[in-house]
């Protein structure tokens, strides 16, 4: 990174911090809808974001002294971008858990079906003549005769 001015430095951190707010937010909306395929197209632009921020605060942090330089208003203006960013990750986290429990539940709900499925001895949806995969059990000519009889 090459030297700049720490005024320069701190903009360019609350440029990307604000950045990463809003796609933060945009991936917040994403969960909620339930939009897994626009969810994934922001992970390139998150990740590229995420090392700028990290590699602008670590140039920052190189100099101490550097931060002391930085007019007051600007470090007041990045101590409220840093606070956003953290609320912005705290309710991303909050979302990304409450889809990876519906997702969770989801699978265990299907698990569950699938399980009660293939006890039940029987025939496949709509009473046809496909037997039900799991079901093990010999059954005799005339059982089968009667449910297609009774199928007409």
């Amino acid at each position: 990174m090459s030297k700049r001015p720490a005024s320069g430095l701190v903009s360019e951190i609350v440029l990307v911090t604000g950045q990463l707010i809003a796609l933060m937010e945009q991936e917040v909306r994403h969960l909620r809808e339930g939009d897994v395929q626009s969810l994934a197209k922001t992970r390139p632009e998150k990740g590229r974001l995420m090392r700028g921020y990290e590699a602008k605060l670590h140039a920052l942090k190189a100099s101490p002294t550097l931060y002391a330089t930085v007019e007051p208003a600007l470090k007041v203006h990045l101590e409220t971008a840093t606070r956003n960013l953290q609320s912005a990750i705290e309710q991303n986290v909050t979302q990304l858990r409450a889809a990876a429990e519906a997702n969770r539940r989801l699978a265990d709900a299907l698990a569950k079906s699938a399980v009660q499925t293939a006890a039940k001895p029987g025939y496949g949806p709509r009473r046809s003549m496909t037997p039900v995969i799991a079901s093990r059990r010999p059954v005799s000519y005339t059982h089968l005769r009667a449910h297609e009889t009774e199928a007409d």
